[in-house]
């Protein structure tokens, strides 16, 4: 028999959720709700499943809600027993139970003759039944999904010494505690006496912990006596903590990280030690913001962005591969009707959300995700097309904020990046409707998405440049190139050879065009410029950026950064407005990973896979590449590739002068100097070659 899971209305609880993730954040002690629409959980649910036994069963129904059972065509009220529990009379028909929590959100357990989880329905008045949402996780009959929470563990700071700080414009002393590296946590004061009052300042930096006046975030806890322990009153990230006492002492500092408890499955290793900071560095920064959802930055915002979500995502499936998290972020990312809104305001992050349905499925083969989101999805592009004209063009409408990037462009108007976006966005839907059974749609999908490129080469593509121009508008045609429309048109393959190799060239390669303005866009710059094989550029880029910020004192990579800055904390008008720590830094995680360990998908889900490592210039890499199947490890140095996947079959690609050789394994010729050697479950392969 299955066990039995906590069950809700499909995105209920992950709305529930998110509503106290984002209410979370505050600047300098003031709350700061999101500017867009927050969606409640509904509050009335009805949960049912068919029901037929030949004698009577007796169920137990946890939930916190008020609630009334019964089995349709058979005892449309069931009172409970003395004991709470609910005898089923025999028959045979549709049991039901109807939950009302007028605050939070509807959930029950049941356990006994039935067992709630799969096959579960839930409907809301005058809305279809759908199937009810759970996660395998949440199964304790004790702890529903309401009382999910982040672990909490005591950890030491690194140093602490005396300080000044500059507090309402005068000179200030105190103490100043180091915790070694950007962390997210509670602070809590020891021993502490006297009536007055205790500051924290965070700061991650030392110049930020010791402007009191300017920091992001601070605490003040009012003592009027003594205490053996003081927390302060929330969660926060930081590396520094400068502590003001106004009239009273305390004897020490304790402090608790915050975390998601995530199993590190994905690894990478290689002879170049500065990379291996980097993949570190990335992966600790990952997993920081990796929270209840896939959040973006842990000391200023703590929202959910779409444009983020993706790339942390795509992250996630080379080191943790946890489906949960990407799941509750889809969930609250994507509005529930009526659609007022792009996700965030955004119309990229609305396109951004799409591709992120489809990795999801491309990673993990989970179809029955697919099937039940469908429609939210369906009605997310139904929103999008009839913000659209003319040629299905995208133009930012009242309310929009075109993002993109942090770069000094245009806006206005039709932004060919825009365009392309909304063009993988179609083709998404098109490969989910078809999934899911839904063949009309998957013809109309396609077509569009077919059409709508059709028009962007025709309107956007520029033959004397050998690219993509940035946007059409009242000013007519803004013939500069940009990056972001050529390298998402490589991103998702929607061009034939020759226009790859020409933005290759002409744009991404090209210093005369204007650079990619933060690490985020640098993410889809350098995934884009591996679609057609420059990984060297790859590995460059990744030691020069990510390196550049390890040398100026990272413990976490940034939001934003460029070689010539002068002040690295400014941002936003604000003298620390900069997070040091924030998700889209973090892409030599999937970079390293999908271009160096070379491990994809041949197949949805791992049903087989592709490898193609690749040395550059370094003599050995080694790591692993976690699958819904278990891990593919791979080492390779200069003279042989060993893989050994867990429980899928793959193929290997190599590149040697002469054929390779590995004992047991079939081997084809692919011509070029490219071999594909299988790879069988289970058995580790050893493919001996010579460099080309």
């Amino acid at each position: 028999m299955n066990k039995p899971l906590w069950i809700w209305y499909p995105g209920d609880f992950e709305k529930w959720l998110q509503e106290q993730v984002l209410m979370r954040r505050d600047f300098r002690r003031v709350i700061q709700p999101p500017f867009w629409r927050l969606d409640s959980c509904y509050h009335k649910i009805r949960f049912s499943c068919p029901y037929s036994s030949a004698s009577a069963q007796k169920v137990t129904i946890h939930t916190s809600a008020e609630i009334a059972a019964g089995v349709l065509g058979i005892a449309n009220v069931i009172e409970p027993n003395e004991d709470g529990t609910y005898t089923l009379p025999p028959g045979k028909g549709r049991f039901f139970v109807d939950a009302y929590q007028p605050e939070g959100l509807p959930a029950i357990l049941v356990e006994g003759g039935l067992v709630s989880g799969r096959g579960w329905d839930a409907s809301v008045t005058e809305h279809p039944e759908v199937p009810a949402g759970c996660y395998q996780t949440f199964d304790d009959p004790s702890s529903p999904p309401t009382a999910f929470a982040l672990r909490q563990v005591p950890m030491p700071y690194r140093s602490v010494k005396d300080a000044e700080g500059i507090f309402r414009g005068k000179k200030v002393k105190g103490r100043l505690f180091d915790f070694g590296k950007e962390t997210f946590g509670l602070l809590s004061f020891r021993n502490v006496s006297g009536n007055g009052r205790l500051y924290a300042f965070y700061g991650e930096s030392m110049e930020e912990a010791l402007a009191p006046d300017h920091c992001e975030t601070f605490d003040l806890c009012e003592v009027n006596g003594s205490a053996a322990s003081m927390p302060v009153s929330r969660t926060r990230a930081f590396r520094y903590v400068f502590i003001l006492e106004d009239g009273v002492g305390f004897e020490d500092l304790a402090y608790a990280y915050e975390y998601l408890p995530l199993r590190y499955r994905g690894t990478f290793k290689s002879s170049d030690e500065k990379l291996n900071r980097i993949w570190e560095t990335a992966l600790y920064t990952l997993h920081l913001n990796t929270r209840e959802f896939f959040l973006d930055g842990l000391k200023r915002d703590r929202w959910i962005w779409g444009g983020d979500a993706y790339q942390s995502a795509l992250m996630n499936y080379y080191s943790f591969f946890d489906r949960d998290i990407c799941k509750r972020t889809l969930y609250a990312l994507c509005p529930k009707p009526p659609i007022e809104r792009h996700i965030n305001h955004i119309p990229d992050y609305t396109f951004y959300w799409f591709a992120t349905l489809y990795d999801y499925y491309y990673f993990t083969g989970d179809l029955d995700f697919i099937t039940e989101i469908y429609d939210r999805a369906k009605a997310l592009l139904s929103f999008s097309l009839s913000r659209s004209e003319d040629n299905l063009f995208v133009y930012a409408k009242e309310g929009d904020w075109i993002f993109v990037d942090w770069a000094d462009m245009e806006k206005d108007g039709a932004l060919s990046v825009e365009q392309i976006l909304f063009v993988h966005a179609l083709k998404v839907m098109g490969i989910m409707a078809g999934l899911t059974g839904h063949t009309e749609d998957e013809g109309t999908y396609t077509a569009m998405a077919g059409r709508l490129m059709q028009a962007v080469e025709a309107t956007f593509w520029d033959e004397s440049k050998g690219a993509f121009i940035h946007s059409i508008g009242d000013y007519g045609r803004c013939e500069t190139v940009t990056r972001y429309a050529n390298m998402f048109a490589l991103m998702y393959d929607l061009v034939d050879s020759d226009k790859k190799d020409s933005i290759a060239v002409n744009v991404i390669k090209n210093p005369a065009v204007q650079e990619v303005g933060t690490p985020y866009a640098r993410f889809y710059e350098l995934d884009a410029i591996g679609t057609v094989g420059d990984k060297d550029y790859i590995l460059r880029e990744i030691r020069s950026y990510w390196g550049g910020m390890l040398d100026l004192g990272a413990t976490s990579f940034w939001e934003k950064f460029s070689y010539d800055e002068t002040d690295h904390y400014e941002m936003y008008g604000r003298p620390f407005g900069k997070s040091l720590c924030h998700a889209w830094g973090a892409s030599p995680v999937y970079l390293l990973g999908k271009y160096f360990l070379g491990v994809t998908p041949a197949e949805a889900g791992y049903a087989s896979f592709t490898a193609c490592p690749y040395l550059g210039d370094l003599s050995f890499i080694e790591g692993s590449v976690p699958t819904p199947g278990g891990n593919i490890s791979i080492r390779m140095d200069r003279a042989a590739i060993t893989v050994t996947a867990e429980n899928i079959p793959g193929h290997v690609l190599v590149r040697s002068k002469a054929i390779p050789s590995a004992a047991g394994a079939e081997i084809e010729d692919l011509g070029g100097n490219l071999y594909s050697v299988a790879v069988t479950p289970a058995v580790p392969c050893k493919i001996s070659y010579t460099p080309v």
